[in-house]
This record gives C-alpha cells, sequence and structure tokens, in this order.
C-alpha cells in the first residue's frame, strides 16, 4: 500500500500515507466496536487453529496435576487445556485481550488541516 507513495513527490506521498493510516484507525475502531468477546479476533483465529491441530494429540498429566503455561499457546498446550476442559481465554496472556487492543488503537489521532484550511 505504501508502495504507491514511494514514486510520488514528497507532499503527494505524505497524504496518501495520511489517507492509508486514517483508513486504517476507522478499520480498528470499527472492530472496537464489534468486538463482543474477551479476546482480539487474531487470537481467536489462531485458538480455533489450535484447537483442530490438537485433536490428534492426547494429553497426560504427572500425580500432582499441575502444568504451567506462559507467552502464547501451542498445540500441545491447548490439548492439555482441552483434556482438563478448561477455558482457553484464561490461559492467552493479556496482550490479546480486548482491553489491551482498546488501550493501542482506542483513541483516534485528530484531524489534521490542510495547507488551504
Amino acid at each position: 500500500m505504501i508502495l504507491a507513495a514511494r514514486d510520488k513527490p514528497i507532499l503527494t506521498s505524505m497524504k496518501i500515507i495520511r489517507r492509508l493510516l486514517i483508513k486504517k484507525l476507522i478499520y480498528r475502531q470499527q472492530c472496537i466496536a464489534e468486538m463482543q468477546e474477551m479476546l482480539v479476533p487474531m487470537a481467536k483465529k489462531i485458538i480455533g487453529i489450535l484447537k483442530q491441530q490438537a485433536r490428534g494429540y492426547q494429553a497426560s498429566f504427572r500425580a500432582d496435576d499441575k502444568f504451567q503455561l506462559s507467552g502464547f499457546l501451542c498445540v500441545h498446550r491447548v490439548t492439555a487445556i482441552i483434556k482438563k476442559s478448561l477455558p482457553i481465554k484464561n490461559f492467552v496472556h493479556e496482550a490479546y485481550t480486548k482491553e489491551m487492543y482498546v488501550l493501542a488503537y482506542g483513541k483516534l489521532i485528530a484531524h489534521i488541516s490542510g495547507i488551504r484550511q
């Protein structure tokens, strides 16, 4: 997208990039408004893929029945979580929650007037 602005004069390039950024910010605002769940859309998509992959795995636990998870989930971790009938969203890092998404993309950049305005 930004490549289209690369061959243009600097002011034209800046206008193109500004429009692209505004479109992206508006899209993020719409995503926030439509978001119903605790996790961001990309995290839900990845968890869905991992759940499908986890169908072929079996989980076994030690006698103390404890396990520790950190970072983002992998197939083996998802398999263990599913076997224990625990909610997967409790094991996803807070960076993938709606709260963090709102902090990152919630504030719009104020409109900047052009030269003629």
